[in-house]
């Protein structure tokens, strides 16, 4: 009896724990795509930017485009002044929502997720550019984006919710 008042604890904490996420789907809060889009964005300005190691990195430029997503990830040496920017852009209705992963970053307050496409397609422009080599310019079957650790749900969420709507308006349309 006391195992199963523990089990039970234990799905209330995790059901609440997911209420928390749920909220933030907009079809569960009537909140718009666009709505969603801004908050993203102010989200990712606020959470993207850390000192990790040798070096300074932040996210800017964060935008959307209808579904397309674009933003540069630019990472700075603190010893002998490097830097190496990355842009990618890339439409979220590509992205395989059951396959956004939560993976270490190179400090313990950071998380990156990484957002990869639906049958492995080569759907993310990534150009990468540094003053020491010439630049790349590649599709890619994936995108990762390095957030706060303490905030990597919420991100996470609004992100695998803003793929799901725009799945659905590739399906059936925009809505008017």
């Amino acid at each position: 009896m006391k195992t199963l008042k523990t089990l039970l604890g234990i799905v209330v904490l995790a059901l609440s724990a997911l209420g928390g996420l749920i909220a933030q789907i907009p079809s569960a809060t009537g909140v718009s795509l666009p709505e969603l889009q801004a908050s993203l964005v102010k989200d990712l300005k606020k959470n993207g930017t850390y000192s990790g190691g040798d070096a300074d990195n932040w996210i800017s430029d964060i935008g959307f485009t209808g579904c397309r997503l674009s933003f540069k990830a630019e990472r700075k040496g603190t010893i002998g002044g490097w830097k190496v920017t990355s842009t990618i852009s890339f439409d979220l209705s590509d992205v395989d929502p059951s396959d956004v992963s939560e993976r270490l970053a190179d400090t313990r307050k950071m998380r990156t997720l990484k957002l990869k496409t639906i049958n492995d397609k080569a759907a993310v422009s990534y150009n990468l550019k540094s003053r020491d080599f010439d630049e790349i310019s590649r599709m890619v079957n994936s995108a990762s984006i390095t957030v706060r650790k303490k905030n990597v749900s919420m991100v996470k969420a609004k992100l695998i919710a803003i793929i799901r709507a725009c799945q659905q308006e590739v399906r059936e349309g925009p809505n008017p």
